[in-house]
């Protein structure tokens, strides 16, 4: 026997979909495709070479090893808020 009890959330999803709020896709396939793109776009990433003076890679370093990530993740954060400002 299946357990079919729903959470707030799909619970909420069913209602919406029963009382007609959804409505068809028109070109479905192209739809899928632009959004597969969008998505690939969003995970694509290229690989980069920088030098940085010993003393800047050290204090970096310490700074990951205290917020518990690597000092390339940390890197990547300190990028994407410079580029997202």
């Amino acid at each position: 026997m299946y357990d079919t009890r729903l959470d707030p959330e799909e619970q909420a999803l069913l209602e919406s979909v029963e009382n007609g709020e959804w409505q068809p896709v028109a070109a479905m396939h192209e739809a899928i495709q632009r959004y597969q793109t969008y998505a690939a776009a969003q995970t694509e990433e290229e690989a980069v070479t920088i030098v940085l003076p010993q003393r800047d890679l050290s204090l970096l370093q310490a700074k990951a090893e205290a917020a518990g990530v690597s000092y390339q993740t940390l890197i990547v954060r300190l990028v994407q808020r410079f580029v997202a400002s």
